[in-house]
């Protein structure tokens, strides 16, 4: 029992806890021994007094003595970065030309630049050598991800081998290695040991040409009903441009290499025996929902396409490739273009200078 204010009562022993933590024991026995302190129990107290001593009591005492002060900025030295950053840097007042770095790195036969320093004193040329390969197989590794169908047909020792040499002759001039070897079927097409499979170029084109569709902009296909309406008046048909799908890619190839790329995919109903390797193709490559779309178009369509991406109006492009296919039909094309939703767009444009306001349609140019 206690005496408080208001009368006695019963502190239990978790309250007793809460108000004295562990240390009060060891306190109340230093004051009883040092000064005139009271020998009663402290539940004799009242409530009052326990909780002012308890207040005027140090609760807690500094862990670690006070930090010294700051030095002056001109007396700090400059801080080191923990993490290693790169394997080679170039000593002060001796700064390494990028070309030089650059040759040296995609070179073997050329000599580390002098300029260069290890970290920690270790061994430069063999620091700048492991430099040298990881920077030859990312390029490689990024070429094979490119261009899967070309190693599987020439095996990957020979894939990786002749992708080595195209890089130490085309290294790449941008961070984006998603359209590093674009010009890969150039180099294929003149690369000695490729010779004698005369196909391989046009399989390079297709898988190019997947890899700009895959990552063109996104577009919205225009209403077929829209189309019919803009192609059915005449009179403003011939100011009508046409603008197509970012990621529609017209091929024109020497050899099947179309026909050979469809072969190695899945679920293909492609057999490699009974595709005639040296037969042309012209197909168009564009991106659906599934994922990249190659197919052959009816004869003229390619023509087409690249004439109008290269800005002429519908009429003009019609125009230009019925003189120079006979079985160019303006129809087929346009439907197969509809069909697959590769038109975005018929603009009106401006009046040509020597405009004739003769009426004209596709069908009838």
């Amino acid at each position: 029992m206690c005496q408080t204010p208001s009368g006695p009562c019963t502190i239990p022993p978790w309250h007793a806890r809460a108000l004295f933590p562990p240390w009060w024991s060891a306190t109340r026995t230093f004051l009883i021994s040092t000064c005139s302190w009271p020998r009663q129990p402290w539940p004799k107290h009242t409530w009052r007094a326990l909780c002012n001593l308890r207040a005027t009591l140090p609760l807690h005492r500094p862990l670690c003595p006070p930090l010294p002060p700051p030095r002056p900025s001109h007396e700090r030295r400059p801080a080191v970065p923990k993490a290693l950053g790169p394997a080679v840097r170039s000593t002060e007042g001796s700064p390494v030309s990028l070309n030089a770095f650059a040759h040296a790195l995609l070179e073997p036969s050329a000599p580390v630049p002098a300029e260069l320093v290890v970290r920690n004193g270790g061994n430069l040329v063999q620091r700048f050598a492991v430099h040298r390969n990881n920077t030859l197989v990312s390029l490689v590794d990024a070429l094979q991800a490119s261009y899967p169908v070309v190693a599987e047909l020439v095996g990957e020792a020979f894939f990786r081998a002749m992708a080595g040499v195209y890089v130490r002759q085309s290294p790449p001039t941008s961070p984006v290695l998603s359209h590093y070897g674009q010009d890969f079927d150039r180099f294929i097409a003149a690369f000695e040991p490729a010779l004698t499979l005369p196909y391989l170029p046009s399989v390079a084109q297709v898988e190019a040409a997947c890899a700009l569709s895959l990552h063109a902009a996104d577009h919205v296909p225009m209403d077929p009903e829209q189309v019919a309406r803009v192609i059915a008046g005449g009179d403003s048909l011939a100011r009508r441009g046409c603008r197509l799908a970012p990621t529609l890619v017209p091929l024109s190839l020497t050899h099947a290499g179309a026909a050979i790329w469809m072969a190695h995919q899945p679920d293909t109903t492609f057999e490699l025996s009974a595709i005639d390797t040296g037969q042309p193709q012209e197909v168009l490559l564009h991106r659906s929902s599934e994922g990249v779309v190659v197919w052959e178009p009816p004869a003229g369509t390619v023509a087409l396409v690249r004439q109008l991406m290269n800005g002429l109006r519908l009429i003009q492009a019609v125009q230009a490739v019925a003189q120079t296919d006979d079985g160019f039909d303006f129809a087929m094309s346009w439907g197969g273009l509809l069909h697959h939703g590769l038109v975005v767009d018929l603009p009106l444009l401006p009046l040509l200078p020597h405009h004739t306001h003769e009426r004209s349609s596709p069908c009838n140019p």
